[in-house]
């Protein structure tokens, strides 16, 4: 609700949240660019401003569009929108950059990383049979004297998008595994480990192949993180990588990446440098995750404020002047007019009326008795 300056060199980070249920929020945060400048692209949440807090059932191009047109009475007319690109997200910025022509969309580099990861690694066979194993050796060792060699949890979403801490467990383990030395224990012998973890040593030769893959990657990442997008990125990033990129995969791969940096580079001004990545907006998802604790399982509440809340300088002075000029009642009313019943509230409805229709049941036996 606080006034922002309007001004035509704004950034705006743009994602979607969801929990448990149906319902999600379109969140947009934005910072200027002369912040980013003084900040050497290194955000934290205080340098970045809550925009807007949208909660949707269903959300497609042109609802996303209609978002963003109405967050431009903050702000004005963007110079930059940074996101990833899911469908609806992408139509809708496509929509907005074409009535806007001074608005630039980037992709997020770590999602466009994880697609290209993506791609190489499904088509890999060795891969698909690396992570049954893993999966596997975690269920075999979690509650042992090997646990503290045991696999990471592979997760579901984001995988690649969190891939090193896969890789990195597998060349320690490996390294484990050929240097251990007996310890005289029966629960922890050298027979023991290499029946649990022996498959290791036959992806010996992809583990390096895969290391490449991700080295590679973490050469752009880092780049485009610490620095964004200048006209000059592509031409830093080439000498970067021609000693990385060794084999015919991880050669294509960095070709890939290197187009992709090339056309994100191309949306840049004369001297400006412009943001390439949504990191913000990610950890203020997850720190909103951390402040609800288990009520994420209810659902969005009241709770998505404290989104907003975690964003922005807060001062004692801020804090002070919110709590004066924004009542609890303002806070109930948004809740009524834009969020749905939780899933929590949809549960004690739904016990609510079993237990009135079991009561009525026990009622109608002991009539008839």
């Amino acid at each position: 609700m606080r006034e922002k300056e309007l001004a035509d060199d704004w950034v705006w980070i743009i994602d979607h949240t969801i929990q448990f249920g149906e319902d999600k929020v379109f969140c947009i945060v934005g910072v200027r660019l002369s912040v980013l400048q003084s900040r050497s692209y290194h955000l934290t949440a205080e340098d970045v401003e809550p925009l807007a807090l949208l909660p949707v059932k269903k959300s497609n191009g042109e609802v996303v569009y209609q978002q963003l047109e109405a967050a431009t009475a903050k702000t004005g007319i963007p110079r930059l929108i940074v996101g990833d690109h899911g469908s609806d997200v992408k139509k809708g910025v496509d929509l907005f950059c074409e009535q806007h022509e001074e608005t630039s969309y980037i992709h997020d580099i770590k999602h466009k990383i994880a697609l290209l990861l993506k791609k190489v690694l499904e088509a890999d066979s060795h891969w698909q049979e690396f992570c049954q194993h893993a999966t596997a050796a975690k269920l075999l060792l979690t509650n042992t004297a090997l646990a503290f060699v045991a696999p990471p949890q592979q997760r579901a979403k984001s995988r690649y998008m969190n891939l090193e801490v896969l890789i990195h467990w597998a060349e320690y383990a490996l390294h484990f595994l050929d240097n251990h030395r007996e310890q005289g224990r029966e629960d922890f012998n050298k027979n023991r480990l290499i029946q649990k973890l022996g498959w290791l040593a036959t992806f010996r030769a992809k583990l390096k192949l895969w290391r490449e893959l991700f080295d590679i990657t973490s050469i752009v990442e880092d780049e485009v993180k610490q620095r964004g997008y200048s006209q000059e990125t592509p031409v830093i990033l080439r000498s970067a990588l021609k000693s990385s990129a060794t084999s015919v995969t991880g050669k294509k791969l960095a070709e890939q990446l290197l187009d992709f940096v090339s056309e994100q580079a191309l949306k840049v001004k004369e001297g400006e440098q412009l943001l390439g990545s949504s990191d913000i907006i990610e950890s203020a998802f997850g720190k909103l995750k951390q402040l609800e604790r288990n009520q994420e399982k209810s659902g969005f509440t009241a709770l998505i404020l404290g989104l907003a809340a975690l964003l922005a300088p807060t001062t004692p002075e801020v804090i002070n002047a919110s709590l004066r000029s924004v009542p609890t009642q303002c806070v109930i009313q948004w809740k009524n007019e834009n969020l749905p019943r939780s899933v929590q509230a949809k549960r004690k409805e739904a016990i609510s009326q079993y237990r009135n229709d079991q009561e009525q049941i026990q009622d109608q036996l002991l009539l008839a008795a």
